[in-house]
Formats: C-alpha cells, structure tokens, sequence
C-alpha cells in the first residue's frame, strides 16, 4: 500500500507543504543575512571602543589628574576621533535597524516559524554576545567605578565608608568623581572585591575577570529565558530571543558598557525558572 501525502492526510490543499517550506527557508536566509550585518556592526562597536573610550578620557580629564598611561597609547593620529565615533554611530544604527526588522519578519511570518529558525535566532545571539565581550565601556563608568571599589574592598577598605584613593583609581580612565563611595550593594561590592583580589591590582585582569562575570550573566539569562519559554509558541519563543539577544540596549549596554544590572536580571530569570520548574506557577486563564 502507497502512504498517502502528508497534506493530503491532513486535509491541506495540496502543496501547502512545500509552500511552508519555501517561506520557513526563505526567512531562515533573512534572519542569517540580519545576523551577518549585526555580527559585523557589533564588531566594529568592539573594535573601535578602546580608541574612543581613551580618547573621552584625555579630552574630559584635566591634566593634573589623568593616571592612565594606556589611554594615552592609544591615542592613535591614524584614526581621527570623528572617523572612528562616526564607525561607532553607524553600527549602533546597524544593530537597531536590523533588530526592528527582525521583528517586522517575526511578525509577517508567523505562519512559517520553525524551531531551527528560534534555535538560529539564540545561537546568533550568542555570537553577539561573544564579540561584544572585549568591547570597552565609552558610554558609561560603571565597569571602571567597580573595579576601584573593588580595589578598596580587597585592600580591606570599606567603599561605603571611605573615598576612591589614587590607588583605587590608577590605570582607570576617569580622574576625581563626585560619586566617591559605593553606591551598589553588598552582594556586588563583595563580588567585585573578590575579582579585584584575584586580579592582583592588573588592570587589564580586572577588566577581563569582570567582563567574563557579566557575559556570563548576559548569556545565562538567554539560557533562561529560552527555558522559561520552551512550552510557549514558536512566536514567543523567537520574539523573546531576538528582545534579549538582538536588542543593542541589552547586548550593549550589558556586555559592552558593563552595567552591572544584568545580574539582577539573570537572578530575576533564575527565580521565575526555579518558580516554573517546581510547578507553582498559576495556570493561564
């Protein structure tokens, strides 16, 4: 006996499957040509930080205060500062414009999602988040104000007591700041104390130890959140994805500038797993 058409068994109008197929394959290439462009913009982002990032210091700290010799090494003349901030301007614009058009295909295409597209969209996160990982902070300070209360914390000094030493400060580049004492709480400042230990006063350990702690956190709450989302639609699934892994406000400010609150969200994520997996959640009405 000759098995019958899968469309046919299932009632479908004859090649409804190939039609599916095509367009699943189809955005399948879409999704992989968005993921190219953002891979390189977010790669340009990497490798133009530690220019700009040591070029905002030297113009925006007075002389009598700048103790970060590496920062004046790389001040290149090669690269002109509105070269390399315009190289900047335009990946962030890249890693936008692709994210909103990801989700404009995720939206026209429900129809022809496939769990390879969702598990693409996941694994090209990851990518992201890999090559922002080197990236240095131009936007922010955050990275750099816990490493030197990190300092102070491991030298046995209270950074809710005491101001930043010129110690604390050597080789970051930020001269004297108003925001003198640890504004975070214990559970960081015992974290970042801990890998300023570790890192033995070397700056460029520091500045690793801590990057791989919050590109750890980054990409756990991925993990997470695929997890959280495993039961739910393929929709879901891959909009959820592309909001934590394709975002320049979450991939960026996370991995690349180093805002600490990826923590809490990886904490955040894990709680609401743990609440899943041992079945308290309340049923959906």
């Amino acid at each position: 006996m000759t098995a019958a058409h899968p469309t046919a068994a299932s009632g479908l109008p004859a090649g409804t499957g190939e039609t599916h197929r095509a367009g699943s394959n189809s955005l399948a290439r879409q999704v992989n040509a968005l993921a190219w462009v953002t891979l390189a913009a977010i790669g340009g982002i990497t490798a133009v930080s530690p220019f700009l990032a040591a070029r905002t210091f030297l113009l925006r700290v007075p002389d009598s205060q700048k103790n970060c010799g590496w920062c004046g090494r790389l001040e290149v003349e090669a690269f002109t500062p509105g070269l390399m901030a315009s190289a900047y301007l335009l990946s962030l614009l890249l890693c936008t414009g692709t994210f909103l058009v990801l989700l404009m295909l995720l939206r026209r295409n429900q129809s022809v999602l496939t769990p390879g597209i969702v598990r693409s969209i996941y694994g090209w996160a990851f990518a992201f988040g890999l090559a922002a990982l080197l990236a240095m902070p131009i936007l922010v300070n955050d990275l750099w104000f816990s490493i030197a209360w990190g300092r102070l914390g491991a030298s046995g000094v209270n950074p809710y007591h005491s101001d930043l030493t010129a110690q604390a400060l050597r080789e970051l580049p930020f001269g004297r700041s108003t925001i003198s004492r640890s504004p975070y709480g214990p559970t960081w400042t015992a974290i970042s104390s801990a890998l300023a230990w570790l890192a033995h006063g070397k700056v460029w350990a520091e500045f690793l130890l801590f990057k791989l702690l919050l590109g750890m956190a980054w990409f756990g709450s991925l993990a997470q959140l695929r997890a959280l989302l495993a039961t739910e639609g393929l929709w879901l699934q891959a909009v959820g994805a592309a909001v934590l892994g394709w975002l320049p406000l979450s991939v960026l400010q996370a991995v690349s500038e180093g805002h600490n609150d990826i923590v809490m969200v990886f904490l955040m994520l894990s709680a609401l797993r743990a609440v899943q997996r041992n079945g308290d959640c309340p049923e959906r009405r």
